[in-house]
């Protein structure tokens, strides 16, 4: 079963192996097990942090 959820903690809570994209791509995968257990290696994942701020489209 694929669950698709933005609340990472109750997807992590419930899932057997969980995957992290950001724009498309795969960002983080492993066991829910161990991405639970490192929430800042998560946040960064989940939350592209370090992306340049130039990445990011113009609203203008």
């Amino acid at each position: 079963m694929l669950l698709v959820e933005q609340f990472a903690a109750l997807a992590l809570s419930i899932g057997n192996q969980g995957h992290v994209l950001n724009r498309g791509q795969v960002r983080l995968s492993g066991p829910c097990e161990d991405l639970a257990a490192d929430p800042a290696r998560l946040r960064e994942a989940y939350l592209g942090a370090g992306q340049a701020l130039a990445d990011v489209p113009s609203a203008t």
